[in-house]
């Protein structure tokens, strides 16, 4: 957890310090965030600020997720990444979508990025930025999430970048994809 910024690992060291507060399921951990905490004020600026939701929409429930298993995937997978894209940058740092008949309207989006990545402080002393973000799903495809990660089939949406799994930083974006569940998470 050591090599994560203050401000993500923060959730993590919660459940380290009291993990009696925290529900164990097959895989992971996870504790209801409850109004009127800190953890609940903090998802609060998190979803209404940075990630610029509308102040119409209502948080029904919500719950923090450690899963040990994946906290140190990433973080194994988050070094692995970093030495890449600073030993090898023309290799795995890319950009060839900027040949594409899209370049124009992707380097917007990619300049916004950018943006969305120095507007958060940690980042300033990473070499790969960490950003906040969405992804919507089924609550039962969440919890499998939560369980073993984000799976990377290649019959998921080919979408505007290609196949992948995809988040946005604006929640209100999200929502068109949010409206058609059956049971959102």
């Amino acid at each position: 957890l050591s090599i994560l910024p203050p401000a993500v690992r923060w959730q993590y060291e919660q459940y380290l310090a009291n993990p009696l507060l925290w529900t164990k399921t097959k895989k992971f951990y996870k504790k209801k965030i409850l109004p009127g905490t800190d953890e609940y004020k903090y998802l609060q600026d998190v979803f209404f600020g940075f990630l610029q939701a509308s102040p119409e929409i209502e948080i029904n429930e919500a719950y923090a997720i450690f899963n040990p298993l994946l906290v140190t995937s990433f973080c194994n997978y988050r070094e692995i990444i970093t030495t890449r894209m600073v030993e090898s940058p023309r290799i795995f740092a890319k950009q060839s979508w900027r040949s594409s008949k899209n370049h124009k309207i992707k380097s917007i989006v990619y300049d916004k990025y950018l943006e969305r990545c120095a507007s958060i402080s940690w980042n300033d002393q990473l070499d790969v930025p960490i950003l906040l973000t969405c992804h919507i799903t089924d609550y039962s495809v969440a919890m499998s999430i939560a369980s073993t990660g984000f799976s990377s089939l290649s019959s998921t949406d080919a979408g505007w970048y290609g196949v992948g799994v995809y988040f946005t930083t604006y929640a209100m974006y999200a929502c068109k994809y949010y409206s058609n569940r059956a049971d959102p998470a």
